[in-house]
C-alpha cells in the first residue's frame, strides 16, 4: 500500500536494548533516501546511523521521547547521514499508530527537501549579491514595470 508513495513512510516502536528503537515499516522511498534497508537500520539503529555526531544523536532521542508524549513533528526538518555519507535534509511528520501487537508505535512520512533547500538558499544569496551591487552604483538606479510604474 505505501511502497510506491512518493514520500518515506515507516513506522517504529522504542525497544529497551541496543539499537533503542526498532522499525516495522519501511517503505522503497525510504531506502532511496537513506540508503538503508529496514533490516540494516534495525541492526545499526537509527540515532547511530542517521546522526553520527553523539550530540545530533541525542537530540534527536529526546525528540523521540517527546513524540511518544504526543508531541508530533509537522514537517521538522532534520539534517540527516545517508549510508554514502551524504548529507540530505529531510521534513519529518509524525503521528501515534499501535503495532499488530497493541504496542505504541510512531508512524514517520519523510520528504526529502535537500534540492529545494539549496535552490532557496542559492535564490537567498543571488538576491543579497544583486542587493549589493545595486548598493554599490553611485548613480540613481530605478527599477520600472512594462506600464511604467515605479517598482524601487
Amino acid at each position: 500500500m505505501t511502497e510506491d508513495a512518493a514520500d518515506g513512510i515507516c513506522a517504529c516502536y522504542v525497544i529497551e536494548e541496543f539499537p533503542h528503537v526498532r522499525f516495522s515499516h519501511w517503505n522503497r522511498r525510504m531506502v532511496e533516501i537513506t540508503g538503508y534497508t529496514m533490516d540494516e537500520i534495525n541492526r545499526l539503529g537509527w540515532y547511530q546511523t542517521m546522526y553520527p555526531d553523539p550530540e545530533s544523536s541525542q537530540q534527536a532521542a529526546q525528540r523521540m521521547a517527546r513524540m511518544r508524549d504526543g508531541d508530533h513533528l509537522d514537517a521538522e526538518e532534520w539534517e540527516i547521514t545517508r549510508k554514502d555519507a551524504g548529507l540530505r535534509t529531510v521534513a519529518i511528520s509524525t503521528t501515534d499508530i499501535a503495532t499488530e501487537d497493541g504496542i505504541p508505535a510512531v508512524a514517520a512520512m519523510m520528504q526529502d527537501v535537500t534540492e529545494r533547500k539549496r535552490a532557496q538558499q542559492a535564490l537567498a544569496d543571488s538576491r543579497r549579491e544583486n542587493d549589493l551591487l545595486v548598493q554599490a552604483i553611485p548613480d540613481m538606479l530605478l527599477r520600472v514595470d512594462r506600464p511604467g510604474h515605479y517598482l524601487s
